[in-house]
């Protein structure tokens, strides 16, 4: 009886002492719990340890140890954390939401496609990370994906940023009357940061590091049929080794980044590479489009993947709006050098397809010759690549083309018999095409034109400008979406640059094109002055010179000449390069105009004597891209990278 006694006496004492020693799963995950609210984070990691070692089939303890590591910013933790709780449960609907913003904080798109559809699949609610999932979109250019994830979200939970990912997005696939509904306008989605250095009074350019590109073997993608090529051409069997050798042996360079900053082309030595979504992608020519039977892609392709600067012309690169696809426009080596070989040949940057969407004879001086390719765009809502062709004979003189990236059929809007063949197009908010028309004679000015899509039909409606050709000839068109200006650049016939420019809005009936805007030499000062006073300024430079005819101007004329002028991204400044040539001598200068005012600031940090302009010869290096808040500027010392900031 006494043994019995005291065995129930040891094992009631046992009993006793086992909520001190033992705790359930859930207690543990309580008690991390609260350290995580002490921010005792150590301690909370070792109770989610403690519960994984006592229950390891059981998901919950990953995913919260997860979730603290995302937190924290360990994403490789939190991921290998949630890729155990996917082996203990896969298909925990909590862990694939998890595992979803890791994808988010890695700002991994492609691994966020693939895991937002299990998560749905397995019956997670993403509707409270959906703003989350929008801006990533956003971000990389996939604006309609975006715009999907967005509308799940509340408007009024939106922060600012959020907001003006939503409202970019909108606009890229053409719902900006929805955009204006969020009540955010373009002067809200403005640089504050480049607002602030141009209020300090002394802007200056710093160079950055972006120029130099470090690709690693992991960031190439090769399609099969790249694969073949490289195989077939160079006699290349095993990519890594070949891929090893060449990241060790050649330099990379950025040429250019896309507006919606997610992708652009880079060299390798001389020849082009793509990037899309922070993946490589060597450039071939595909086998889709049309068949290359007067082998123009051919010689593109040479000059890609031996010469690629060759190809980079002063109206830069063309862009789809969600960064996928890629044109390059060279009109000095259509125009000035007669070689009628640029067809619409698109790039896709995710792939490095070289695509031929139309091809044309482009024989010189034959009637059937349509011409080359002058001008071209992109549709906002990503559905259609708009091009113009110039020829100097044949019926279509000039023609409004558009090739549908979906269906991949080309078709041919208007045929016209004025000369709107200079870059650039440009597409309002109401899906009119804006074009310039060149004059035939001295005595005639130049026009825009807009062209508008009505029932059915297209329907031209011109604007003259408002001196004629000798006295104001521009020679391109730039347009910025985000302010409804339209720049036009214009020299006397005659002239080798600029020395005066105007700024339209051709959706509030050309509001603009009886100014005329100038930089003066001695103070430069701003000045607005008439047509008028323009061609007074002209002529009184003129009169009592032996060189009357020549139209050149003297030392003496008051204004600077323009080399170039770049809008910002957001579209409230613009960036001008300028010479002043006085009777002090000649000097280079780089202004920056705030449009809201027209008010000018003189940009230091970069000497302006060593960005390259008007270059006649083939190796063009960019002069100045100013599709993100980067600008990309070819100097006598390579392409170069810079940002704004204030001066000392």
């Amino acid at each position: 009886m006494k043994k019995w006694f005291c065995f129930v006496l040891s094992l009631l004492m046992l009993l006793s002492a086992v909520p001190a020693f033992a705790q359930t799963y859930d207690e543990l995950l309580q008690k991390a719990a609260d350290y995580v609210s002490s921010e005792e984070y150590n301690k909370a990691l070792a109770c989610y340890d403690l519960a994984i070692k006592s229950e390891p089939d059981n998901a919950t303890a990953y995913i919260e140890a997860g979730l603290l590591h995302l937190d924290r910013g360990n994403l490789t933790a939190a991921g290998e954390s949630i890729e155990k709780a996917l082996a203990a449960d896969v298909t925990s609907p909590e862990a694939w939401l998890a595992k979803c913003r890791i994808d988010i904080a890695a700002e991994d798109t492609a691994a966020l496609d693939a895991d937002a559809l299990y998560a749905e699949v397995c019956g997670a609610d993403l509707t409270e990370y959906a703003a989350d999932f929008g801006t990533l979109y956003a971000k990389a250019g996939n604006s309609e994906t975006a715009v999907s994830y967005f509308a799940q979200a509340a408007v009024e939970a939106l922060n600012d940023e959020q907001m003006a990912y939503y409202r970019e997005a909108l606009i890229s696939c053409g719902e900006q009357g929805k955009a204006a509904a969020l009540g955010r306008d373009a002067a809200q989605t403005r640089n504050e940061k480049l607002d602030a250095a141009f209020d300090s009074g002394s802007l200056r350019l710093v160079e950055t590091n972006s120029a130099a590109v470090n690709p690693q073997a992991s960031d190439f993608e090769f399609t099969d049929d790249v694969k073949a090529l490289l195989k077939e051409s160079m006699g290349i069997g095993d990519i890594d080794a070949a891929l090893a050798m060449i990241l060790k042996n050649t330099e990379f360079g950025l040429l250019s980044k896309s507006p919606a900053g997610n992708s652009g082309l880079v060299s390798a030595g001389g020849t082009a590479v793509s990037f899309y979504n922070g993946k490589y992608h060597y450039v071939y020519p595909s086998s889709k489009g049309a068949a290359d039977e007067y082998s123009n892609l051919a010689w593109y392709y040479g000059l890609f993947s031996k010469q690629i600067k060759s190809l980079l012309g002063e109206e830069g690169i063309v862009y789809s709006p969600d960064g996928r696809y890629a044109f390059i426009c060279n009109k000095r080596i259509t125009l000035m050098q007669a070689n009628l070989r640029i067809d619409p040949i698109l790039l896709d940057l995710s792939t490095g397809e070289l695509i031929l969407t139309a091809t044309y004879p482009n024989k010189l001086m034959s009637n059937d010759n349509p011409g080359a390719v002058t001008s071209a765009m992109f549709s906002s809502d990503n559905k259609y690549f708009y091009y113009v062709m110039f020829g100097r004979f044949g019926e279509a003189r000039t023609c409004l083309n558009r090739y549908n990236l979906s269906s991949g059929e080309t078709e041919t809007c208007f045929t016209s018999p004025k000369n709107l063949y200079y870059p650039h197009l440009a597409e309002l908010k109401d899906g009119s095409i804006l074009l310039l028309n060149d004059a035939y004679r001295n005595d005639e000015p130049e026009s825009l034109v807009l062209a508008s899509f009505r029932d059915g039909t297209w329907e031209l409606k011109e604007e003259k400008t408002k001196l004629p050709y000798k006295m104001f000839y521009a020679t391109q068109l730039k347009y910025s979406p985000n302010a409804g200006l339209a720049c036009l650049m214009g020299r006397a016939a005659g002239g080798d640059a600029a020395v005066a420019f105007q700024l339209i809005r051709p959706e509030k009936n050309f509001d603009g094109i009886d100014r005329f805007w100038c930089i003066r030499k001695d103070t430069n000062e701003m000045v607005s002055i008439s047509p008028e006073e323009y061609q007074e300024s002209i002529a009184a430079d003129l009169q009592g010179r032996e060189e009357e005819k020549s139209m050149q101007l003297s030392p003496l004329y008051p204004y600077q000449t323009i080399l170039n002028a770049v809008f910002s991204p957001d579209g409230h400044y613009l960036l001008v390069n300028a010479i002043n040539n006085s009777k002090e001598g000649r000097s280079r200068n780089l202004f920056l105009i705030r449009l809201d005012d027209m008010a000018l600031r003189k940009v230091s940090g970069l000497n302006a004597e060593k960005i390259r302009v008007l270059t006649l010869g083939l190796d063009y290096p960019m002069n100045i891209e100013w599709n993100t808040d980067e600008l990309i500027i070819g100097t006598d010392d390579g392409i170069k990278t810079f940002t704004f900031t204030e001066g000392q």
